[in-house]
């Protein structure tokens, strides 16, 4: 049986800029890959690239920041 985790920490990162008003370009970000996420578990992660590392996931296509898996984990491309 799978282990119920617990309530998750808050977003650390400013989601509206003071400033202007408007989201911030991280809380686009964030709410982009969330969205790809989800996407991706809807169909089945057909949607999801399988790379073993950031490496093989940007010869595949991921761009920095996009989501791609390895095995059962949801990666996000850093390099």
């Amino acid at each position: 049986m799978a282990q119920l985790v617990g309530p998750q920490p808050p977003v650390s990162f400013a989601w509206i800029d003071p400033k202007t008003g408007m989201p911030t370009q991280v809380f686009a970000q964030y709410m982009a890959a969330l969205d790809q996420l989800i996407r991706g578990f809807t169909a089945g992660q057909a949607g999801l690239i399988n790379a073993v590392n950031d490496a093989a996931a940007a010869t595949a296509g991921v761009k920095i920041g996009q989501l791609y898996r390895t095995a059962n984990a949801v990666q996000i491309r850093l390099t």
